[in-house]
């Protein structure tokens, strides 16, 4: 009997370990595993019009991918998994399903509907005769006869009709003058409330504005600031480009400034990629360029920063502080 136990948790045992494997298989793959990217810009025409951009992101071996491309300014994305995208996994889905949903019964149709059809044209028949005696019995009906008009009044009887009105007039007219005088009357101390408002809604501005500048100014907000941007610029060294080639061909309709331009990007040559060449134009005004890049960044570096980020109370502090103030 305990041999039997002893056998139950060895599998057990083995089990989790398996899993244990494949858990810490699953984050080191995504982890460590890098995600390359390669874009290209092109322009070779006047105009940004003609720019031309394309894109890709892909991860394990090119098995999950991230399309983008911007060409007669439309851009488009779509997702590709195993170099199809998920559109045709839809549909390739679809067409399995309908192939397995779908059974020849033609003929058990026919029959199945033969009585029904029957059926319809036997409730349809009643109806349109029932339409037919309904339009028949509206055209044998009489025009409806005018009323006759009403006797004329004499010139008296009117005259008397409207004195008697009068009073009534006159009492709503006197009720309008009176609301008009109260209206009159209420516009200046409508005026200076509506003015108290917005002295109020200035002051507040104010205050706020003053609070806004406080904690910009704060010791507090500068830490988490200067962490941010340090970490942001660590990743986008750790993200950079490894290659980059093309050519960019640049110009003005002032050769002094493109000279100018030259000498500033001379200034920074050193920093620039050894394939990337950059030709000047002192005779026109012209921007034409095919630039590519390659490049490729790993998960693990993000979630270094997001972790740093996350253990940081100042950043903390100013998130709740942001939180707080649109609550």
């Amino acid at each position: 009997m305990i041999h039997i136990l002893f056998m139950i948790l060895k599998a057990l045992g083995i089990l989790l370990l398996v899993l244990l494997f494949l858990v810490l298989l699953i984050v080191c793959t995504v982890l460590f595993l890098p995600f390359c990217y390669r874009a290209q810009v092109l322009k070779e025409e006047e105009g940004f019009a003609c720019v031309k951009a394309s894109g890709r992101v892909s991860w394990l071996f090119g098995a999950v991918a991230l399309t983008a491309s911007y060409e007669e300014q439309k851009p488009e994305a779509q997702i590709l998994l195993f170099g199809a995208s998920l559109e045709t996994w839809k549909r390739r889905l679809k067409k399995i399903r309908r192939g397995e949903a779908s059974v020849p019964r033609t003929e058990e149709n026919e029959t199945e509907n033969a009585p029904e059809a029957e059926k319809t044209a036997e409730q349809k028949a009643p109806d349109q005769k029932e339409k037919q005696q309904k339009v028949t019995a509206q055209k044998e009906q009489p025009e409806q006869e005018q009323e006759p008009d009403a006797p004329k009044k004499s010139i008296l009887e009117r005259f008397f009709g409207r004195i008697e009105y009068l009073p009534e007039k006159l009492l709503n007219l006197a009720s309008r003058l009176l609301q008009t005088a109260f209206r009159l009357l209420e516009l200046p101390f409508r005026l200076l409330e509506k003015l108290e408002q917005k002295i109020q809604a200035g002051r507040r501005l104010k205050r706020k504005w003053e609070s806004v500048k406080k904690f910009f100014r704060s010791k507090m907000f500068r830490e988490a600031l200067l962490h941010a941007k340090k970490e942001v610029l660590y990743f986008l060294k750790k993200a950079a480009p490894k290659k980059v080639t093309g050519t960019v061909r640049f110009g003005f309709n002032d050769p002094a400034l493109t000279g100018e331009t030259l000498g500033i990007l001379g200034m920074i040559y050193g920093k620039l990629p050894k394939d990337l060449s950059i030709q000047p134009d002192f005779e026109q005004e012209i921007l034409q360029g095919d630039v590519r890049m390659k490049g490729s960044f790993q998960a693990v570096t993000a979630a270094g920063i997001a972790l740093r980020l996350f253990r940081d109370q100042n950043l903390r502090k100013t998130i709740r502080h942001f939180k707080h103030k649109e609550a």
